[in-house]
C-alpha cells in the first residue's frame, strides 16, 4: 500500500497532525515483508527551510521505518533538487 499527500499538513492544527502521525505509525506497525507500506509525503520541512519529498517505508528495522529525503523543491514544482 502507498499513502501519498502533498502540502496538506500545514492546514491541520497540532491535534489533527498528531492524530494523522498516530494513524500512519499504527499502519506501519501492522506491516510485514509481504505487506509493506510506503508513505510518500511532500510537505514543508520541519525546519521550514523549504519543501521536501520524503519516503517512509515499512517494515523498517529496529529503529523504525527507512525514511530518506528524496528531494527538496519549490512549493509549486518550478524546480526540484534530487538528493543523493
Amino acid at each position: 500500500m502507498v499513502i501519498y499527500h502533498s502540502v496538506v499538513l500545514q492546514y491541520l492544527d497540532a491535534a489533527a497532525r498528531s492524530r494523522f502521525a498516530t494513524m500512519i505509525a499504527a499502519a506501519g506497525a501492522e506491516t510485514t515483508a509481504s505487506r509493506p507500506l510506503a508513505w510518500l509525503s511532500y510537505e514543508l520541512a520541519s525546519d521550514e527551510s523549504g519543501y521536501e519529498l520524503v519516503l517512509a517505508y515499512w517494515p523498517g528495522d529496529a529503529e523504525g521505518p527507512w525514511r530518506p529525503r528524496l528531494a527538496t523543491a519549490h512549493p509549486h514544482g518550478r524546480w526540484i533538487e534530487w538528493q543523493g
